[in-house]
């Protein structure tokens, strides 16, 4: 559980963002640079799963694929992109 100053972010979990999917980008996403343009976030999860020999899981990449190009200032503002593409989203059909 994260906690964030974000509108659509309740004080621990991001709204529409299962924990073990925080978890997952967490680990995933660790020592990305902010801001960082969504490009820089796929390379980042490829290039962290190529150091450890291992894949990519493809609900990471299908997440991060989806997110809007953007540039992030931080993991809660990633976090907050996945919520919004997720399916049954209210918002997502605002893109």
């Amino acid at each position: 559980m994260i906690k964030v100053d974000h509108p659509e972010v309740t004080d621990t979990v991001v709204v529409g963002v299962h924990h073990h999917d925080v978890a997952r980008l967490r680990e995933t996403l660790g020592g990305l640079t902010y801001p960082a343009e969504k490009w820089q976030v796929i390379a980042r999860a490829m290039t962290e799963a190529a150091a450890h020999r291992i894949a990519v899981e493809p609900r990471t990449l299908q997440q991060l694929w989806a997110l809007p190009t953007s540039r992030y200032a931080s993991f809660p503002q990633i976090l907050v992109g996945i919520a919004r593409t997720a399916r049954g989203h209210p918002r997502r059909s605002e893109r």
